[in-house]
């Protein structure tokens, strides 16, 4: 089983081996995820990038910056920061190499490089009283870079 490492910084997609589908195979995902993101605080979050559950799992609070290096991958509808592990995931959940082959994913990512960034949140009352809150991510250029 396989998994990809996208390095924003370095703009590399590599593949790496997971191990074999077994028992462990959860624990192996996990500890290559916190080893390769190496989030500062907080843990991870996966996107879904696609109808074939396929997820990028990336860092809690990549965008907490002041700066992040983004990048864009199609079919995820935000922008992503940092360094990322993309891994499949069968019908009943159980974790499976990436559906999309490693060509599509070096031919459709966008490299956005250094980035100010921040994320706005926006609070509302839905339509049934019920409390809401959106967050909007926002990537601006730095200065002289």
């Amino acid at each position: 089983m396989h998994a990809y490492l996208i390095d924003p910084e370095n703009r590399t997609v590599e593949i790496t081996d997971v191990g074999d589908a077994g028992n462990n195979i959860d624990k192996n995902f996990g500890d290559l995820a916190r080893d390769y993101i190496k989030p500062e605080r907080g843990g991870l979050d996966a996107a879904r990038i696609n109808d074939h559950r396929d997820y990028v799992w990336v860092a809690d609070f990549a965008f907490t910056g002041p700066q992040c290096i983004a990048y864009r991958i199609d079919g995820c509808i935000h922008p992503l920061a940092g360094r990322s592990v993309i891994i499949g995931c069968g019908e009943f959940g159980e974790t499976q190499s990436p559906e999309v082959s490693v060509d599509w994913l070096r031919e459709n990512i966008q490299w956005l490089g250094l980035k100010n960034c921040r994320v706005d949140q926006f609070e509302s009352v839905g339509p049934h009283g019920e409390f809401r809150v959106e967050l909007k991510v926002v990537l601006e250029p730095v200065a002289n870079h």
